[in-house]
Parts: structure tokens; sequence; C-alpha cells
């Protein structure tokens, strides 16, 4: 059967204590909460928070669901998977889609509860304020879904939506985003565009929606072919009350809705991924229609601009570079470190076969995804999963005159910082504490950047001095041999 928040929490508690944290004192939504997860990170702490009583709402709260990579096996349902194994364990799952199996409403536990109309009252929920300048309250571990009329296919993705009113929401959806096409061709006609935001749901959902799939794919069932070769059936989905959307069924929450066209509200800033604040800008607005819950709901927020918002996504961005530069070289590893933000640096080793491989695995990794900045491709002796290894392999391995690859006036995402403009391309943008008019998903050809990358590989046809290493046979040696008490 299809797991849901719930049961992922129990496995956590019963399997993995040291990651869950449950907290009964009550607790103020704007920062205490991430306050507190703040000062468990400065402790190399990162548990996944359980607030049983928030200060102005009768629902619990649940955050940091994401911020370890253990935390990402328990999420897709694969414990025993060491945290450098993940990757490999994801790209198992996903690429088989499957149809979702419908259900009436009685066998949806997310319709156990149903407000519409008057009755909406998105204040109810216990909205987080995650950081000191964000802009007032915010839902940010939605899922959100919408209908592409044009391609007949799903769309999932996750978005940042400020409360603007009991009974409105903003949206931001980058340039380059699929929602911010459907806005856009929406616009056009001057018809609202039908969403649902389900919020709570089981990891694997969360992980499921951050996919790279081609816009033609239909991530309804993307996702629900994930959860069927995890746990050996597909989702189960429920028609929404007012609009004509599909949905999981056992999410703790959905908010229905419809965003208006030619209605525009200031929101922001807000602490993002690049662990920066982007900017106050105006933005298109959901106008809710209805909001569903199971009895005794959990809500789920992401501690916004640190490491829970950072990992919920990082396997489909390494999924993307590992199949990219696995065209043209033998990959062995990817990892995207949380020091680049799990977004914009990249490590890859490989099985390099001849001179000039490394480079070009760079310009492939480079190409992957236009939130990869700065990438290093190194020998397959290099453990990518440590970073001491990596920049050994850089000063070590490298005449940066040649290995060295830098291309100016890429596109980037607007929330970085060190964006640039056609007509600043030797300066980094100025604007940042300037209100940005209507750019929430306008086309914007000008946000660019600069990529770097450097081959770190040693050459094939040059001798190169070895690493100093007792034979290999201590990588097979059991410690527990020698140490009392040692668990390997």
């Amino acid at each position: 059967m299809p797991r849901d928040l719930r049961d992922f929490i129990n496995n956590l508690s019963e399997n993995a204590p040291s990651e869950i944290v449950e907290i009964d004192k009550e607790v103020d939504p704007t920062w205490e909460v991430t306050s507190i997860a703040r000062k468990l990170q400065s402790e190399g702490q990162f548990p996944l928070l359980l607030f049983n009583n928030v200060l102005g709402s009768s629902h619990k709260l649940v955050t940091n669901v994401h911020a370890t990579r253990t935390k990402l096996a328990y999420g897709l349902e694969s414990p025993e998977v060491a945290p450098r194994n993940l990757l490999q364990r994801y790209m198992e799952l996903t690429g088989k889609p499957a149809k979702p199996i419908i259900v009436d409403n009685k066998d949806a536990p997310v319709k156990q509860n149903i407000k519409t109309g008057k009755d909406v009252d998105l204040t109810e929920l216990p909205l987080v304020q995650h950081n000191e300048l964000d802009n007032g309250l915010y839902i940010d571990a939605g899922i959100l879904w919408v209908f592409d009329k044009e391609t007949q296919t799903y769309n999932a993705g996750i978005y940042r939506h400020q409360l603007h009113e009991p009974n409105l929401l903003g949206v931001y959806a980058g340039a380059g985003q699929h929602l911010a096409h459907l806005m856009r061709s929406a616009e056009r006609e001057n018809t609202p565009l039908e969403v649902a935001i389900t919020v709570g749901t089981h990891p694997y959902l969360t992980i499921g929606s951050t996919t790279r799939i081609d816009r033609e794919a239909d991530e309804l069932e993307a996702i629900s072919g994930l959860i069927n070769e995890a746990v050996g059936s597909p989702m189960q989905t429920v028609q929404c009350e007012t609009i004509d959307l599909q949905i999981p069924a056992n999410s703790e929450f959905v908010i229905e809705g419809k965003i208006l066209p030619n209605v525009l509200r200031t929101e922001g800033p807000f602490g993002e991924y690049p662990w920066t604040y982007g900017p106050s800008r105006t933005n298109r607005v959901i106008e809710v229609t209805a909001i569903c819950h199971r009895d005794d709901p959990i809500h789920e927020t992401i501690f916004a601009a640190h490491p829970d918002h950072n990992l919920c996504g990082v396997l489909g961005v390494e999924r993307q570079l590992y199949e990219r530069v696995n065209r043209v070289s033998r990959v062995r590893e990817v990892r995207m470190p949380m020091h680049g933000c799990c977004r914009f640096t990249g490590f890859v080793s490989i099985n390099k076969e001849v001179d000039g491989e490394g480079k070009y695995a760079v310009l492939a990794a480079l190409a992957a995804d236009h939130f990869l900045k700065n990438v290093v491709v190194v020998d397959e002796d290099i453990d990518v999963f440590d970073d001491n290894e990596v920049l050994w392999a850089l000063w070590s391995r490298t005449h940066m005159d040649r290995d060295a690859v830098i291309i100016p006036h890429s596109f980037a995402d607007p929330l970085v910082p060190s964006t640039y403009t056609a007509d600043q391309l030797e300066t980094r943008r100025t604007d940042w504490d300037e209100q940005i008019v209507d750019q929430a998903y306008l086309p914007n050809p000008d946000t660019l950047d600069t990529k770097f990358g450097v081959n770190a590989t040693k050459p094939i046809t040059t001798q190169w001095p070895k690493r100093p290493e007792p034979p290999e046979v201590w990588k097979d040696l059991d410690l527990s041999e020698y140490i009392d008490g040692w668990a390997n």
C-alpha cells in the first residue's frame, strides 16, 4: 500500500530515532520554529522536528523532513541504502510511469474534513515565518498540481506561497518553469488556471515532484510509478471538490484554487535556496476555493534557505548531471555538495579512457542544468563524497591554463545573487533592494551568469605520481576484529 507522512514519521521514530525530535512545548510559528532548527544545525544536528503545540493553530507542524540524506533514503522507502548509493537507488525507482488508482471520497483520508466558500480560512494552518526579513507567513512545502491542456498531462512542482488573505495566496514561479508557461498561456486567454496544493505528503512525493522530466510527460503518472517501484502499488488519487484535478488521496491537506489572470500582489522578500533573500516583487495570486484535510492533520514546512530546502530536490539534479555526463564518459559517482546549495557545484568522477575526455565531461556537466555554476571532474580513484579528496585533485592534477573552462553569459536563475544583465556584463546585479515589478514569470533573457569547470583528471599518456597508501587490502578489513564494540 502507498505510504503517507504519518507512516514516514513512525518509521523514523522506530528505526532511526536520532533522526527525529518531538516537541510538546508551545512554539511561535514566527521565527521560533526555525530558530530551534537553526540552533540544532549549529550543533551539526538536522533531525525531523514534530511540533505538537503551535501557537495560534490546533494543527501539528513538521519540518526538516528532508534535511539529511538518511531521511531521503527513508523517503524512498530504502533505509538500507547508504547515502552515497542513494542516487543509484533513485534512478532505479524512476522512469517507470504508472497510472494512479482513483478512489472515492470515503476512501481518501484527505477528505475527512471539507471546507469551501466562506468556510475557507488559511489562517487556521500553522504557517511559518522562517527568516528575519521574510515578508510574512508562507506555504513552502506544498506540491502544486496543474493540468496542461495542451499536452494533456499533469505537472507538479514546489513553489513559495505567501499568505495574503484568508482565501488568497501568492505564487512565484521562475521564468523557465512549466507553471510559468501555463500561467502565461492562461493569461493570454484571460482565464483562471486551476491548481491544487497538497501539503503533508510522504517524502517520495516531494522527491518525485522535483524530478526533471520532459514537459510532455505526465508527472502524476511519473510520481505514481516511483511509488509503485518503492512500495509495490501506485499512488491513490481523489477528485478535487471545486476544480477538475486529481490529487494524492492520503495527503494531510489539499488547498484548491485558481490563479487569477491579471491580478498582482507584492510578495517577498523570502529566504531562498541560494542562502540569500529573493527580492520583493509582484506575483500572481491564487484564489482559494476549498481546503480539505485529514482528522488531526500535520502541516509541513520546509526550513527555507537551509539544508531541508536544498536536499529535497538534490536527487533530481544529480540524476540530470549523471545522465548528461554519462553520454560522453563512463560516470562512477556524482555529488552535489551542500556548500553549493545542492544546485550550483557538481563533483563528478569518471572512468577516463582517453586524454581530452575529462574536458568533454566538464562541458557536458555544465550543460546539464541551468542551476549548475561550477563543476569539478575527477578520476575514479577520487571520492567525490570527500571534499578533501576533490580539493586535493583540484590542485595536484590540474594546469588551470589548460584544464579550466569558463563560459560567460550563460542563462541563470534570477534568484542567484551573482547574476548580471546584458548591459552589466562585468558587474553583478545591484537591484536586490529594489522591487522588481511584474517579473514573476516573464522570460528574462538578460539574467546571466558565468559558469566555471575544471578537468582535474590525470593525463593518460603521462606517468603520474602514485598516491601513497597501504595495499588495497585495507578496504576489506573488519575493524570489529581489532576494536571491541566497533560497528561496521
